[in-house]
């Protein structure tokens, strides 16, 4: 299944194709047709769609949310369209233009700590289920998201969540099912998208240069540390219970 959109955020487009829901069936890939599309409802505020597309072994219907700042929310449920059908294989596939995937941040992290924070290795990243997963560059960038890893059949606990760099793009992966198994019962998935940033961005801290960490004889130790913050273009101190005896 490909929702054929682009995402654009801060004047950038950020996908390089549409986002696709892949796999294999009964030991052939899952070619969707028959795909449809229904505005169920439409204002400044959100749009719903309906949407329905079916290979010769499974359909996949259901609804799509779009919310005025750029959320985007999917319930859908894959049927099997006659009984013991076999799931080989299933991924949610998300390609960003490689320059716009220079980074990564997930959630949760640990306080103290930016390890969930780094550049994309150029071989790559794996990791276990994370209910928020972010690619992006220095100005915008697009989050998935889902409340819990509910219906994640047979995964590597290691790999739930790839980012693979490709020839011309860098591909999130989601890997919902990993080895065979009868979809004998609707499987059903919720997840979103969210476009960063939400609004336009303000100048913050990093714009004026502001530096936490004055405190009296700041000027003195280590010597020439005023010099050497100016230099890194600090403009102002801000000190916090310093700045009196009390």
């Amino acid at each position: 299944m490909r929702w054929r959109f682009q995402i654009t955020s801060a004047s950038q487009e950020i996908l390089a194709g549409p986002i696709a829901l892949g796999g294999t069936s009964g030991g052939q890939p899952l070619l969707w047709k028959g795909r449809e599309l229904t505005v169920l409802e439409s204002s400044p505020e959100r749009a719903r769609l309906r949407i329905r597309a079916a290979t010769d072994s499974i359909e996949c219907s259901g609804t799509v949310l779009i919310e005025y700042d750029g959320m985007l929310r999917c319930d859908f449920q894959l049927n099997p369209a006659h009984p013991d059908v076999a799931m080989e294989k299933l991924d949610l596939e998300i390609p960003f233009r490689p320059e716009r995937a220079k980074y990564f941040h997930f959630w949760p992290g640990r306080w103290g700590s930016v390890f969930n924070s780094r550049a994309i290795p150029p071989d790559g990243y794996q990791i276990s289920f994370k209910p928020f997963f972010w690619i992006g560059d220095d100005e915008r960038g697009l989050a998935w998201f889902a409340e819990s890893d509910q219906n994640f059949w047979d995964v590597d606990p290691n790999r739930v969540i790839e980012v693979r760099p490709e020839k011309n793009s860098v591909v999130l992966v989601i890997h919902l099912v990993g080895k065979p198994r009868k979809l004998n019962t609707p499987l059903e998935y919720t997840f979103g998208f969210q476009a960063t940033p939400v609004k336009p961005m303000q100048p913050d801290a990093w714009d004026y240069r502001i530096c936490h960490m004055g405190n009296y004889g700041i000027e003195e130790n280590p010597p020439g540390i005023l010099d050497r913050l100016a230099e890194y273009g600090v403009k102002t101190i801000c000190f916090h219970e310093h700045w009196t005896d009390i």
